[in-house]
C-alpha cells in the first residue's frame, strides 16, 4: 500500500486512484473517502466513508480497530463541515460504544477519541447546547489535556 503522508492534494489523489482503484476492497473506501475529507470535498468523502461503514462490520484486530475509530471521526467531521450537525454529533456514540468494548478499552489513541469528543462539542455549539458543547469539551480535554485550541474554546464557554 502506498504511503499517505503526501497525498493531501488533488493530483496526490487522482494518482492513488488511477494506482489502487479497486472498489472491491472495504478499505479502499476509507482512504479514498480520508483523501476527499484532506481535499475539502466533504459530500464525496462522506459517500465513500459510509460505503466503507457499510462493508466493515467485524473488528478482528487493532488495525480494523483503527480504521474503524478513524473512519467514526473522518464522518463527523465531514458532517460538521457541511452543516449536518445532527449526523455529527450522531457519530459520537459510536465512538463510545466502540471505545467502551471490552476488549477495545485502552487500545484506540486518546487523540482520535478527543477529536470525535470535539467534532460532537462543535457540533452541539451550532445547534445551540451549550450545556452538551462543554460537556463533550470537558471529556476532549480529559484525553487530551495538552490540546491548547480545546482548553481555549472551553474556557469561553464557560465564563
Amino acid at each position: 500500500m502506498a504511503t499517505l503522508s503526501g497525498l493531501n492534494d488533488y493530483t496526490a489523489l487522482q494518482q492513488y486512484l488511477e494506482l489502487h482503484m479497486d472498489e472491491n476492497i472495504p478499505l479502499h473506501h476509507h482512504i479514498v473517502g480520508f483523501l476527499l475529507t484532506n481535499n475539502y470535498n466533504f459530500d464525496q468523502a462522506i459517500e465513500e466513508l459510509l460505503v466503507y461503514r457499510k462493508a466493515q462490520t467485524t473488528v478482528r484486530t487493532n488495525r480494523d480497530l483503527m480504521f474503524k475509530a478513524n473512519n467514526i471521526f473522518f464522518l463527523a467531521f465531514s458532517y460538521r463541515k457541511t452543516k449536518q450537525y445532527d449526523l455529527a454529533l450522531k457519530e459520537l456514540p459510536r465512538m463510545e460504544k466502540l471505545t467502551q468494548t471490552p476488549k477495545h478499552i485502552g487500545t484506540l489513541s486518546n487523540f482520535v477519541v478527543a477529536r470525535s469528543y470535539y467534532e460532537a462539542a462543535i457540533a452541539a455549539l451550532q445547534l445551540g447546547n451549550i450545556d452538551k458543547a462543554q460537556e463533550y469539551f470537558n471529556h476532549a480535554i480529559v484525553l487530551d489535556p495538552n490540546n491548547q485550541h480545546y482548553i481555549v474554546i472551553y474556557r469561553s464557554l464557560v465564563q
